[in-house]
């Protein structure tokens, strides 16, 4: 079986052109504004202060305690 390709060359795209990005259509995918998002994120919470070795050493003799009572 002996199969013939006849392509002209002139008419060949680029290789760039064959692999960018298509740009994204505009206008047609919303065309009554739904679906554009809630606003912006909200703010995260800050976080709480660390807390030093003596507070951390009173919470866990705390635990201790009411653990093996």
């Amino acid at each position: 079986m002996k199969v013939e390709i006849a392509i002209d060359p002139n008419q060949a795209q680029s290789l760039a052109s064959r692999v960018a990005a298509a740009p994204p259509a505009r206008g047609a995918a919303n065309p009554r504004g739904r679906g554009r998002g809630r606003g912006g994120a909200r703010p995260r919470n800050p976080r709480p202060a660390k807390k030093t070795a003596e507070e951390l050493d009173a919470e866990m003799n705390a635990y201790k305690e009411t653990g093996t009572a």
